[in-house]
């Protein structure tokens, strides 16, 4: 099974998407690890990356 997400834009899209979902920034510790490792996994982008975006 294919996961993988191509236009930039679409990328950027679908991670804001699911930070805003599983309310990131409400997480705790532990699962503030989970999700960027979820989203690094299916969008191919670095683990600093993510962690930028979800600022």
């Amino acid at each position: 099974m294919d996961l993988t997400l191509d236009p930039q834009e679409d990328r950027y899209v679908w991670i804001q998407q699911n930070l805003t979902r599983f309310r990131y920034r409400q997480l705790g510790k532990t699962d503030k690890g989970l999700l960027p490792s979820f989203l690094q996994e299916i969008s191919g982008y670095s683990r600093i990356q993510i962690k930028h975006l979800a600022r």
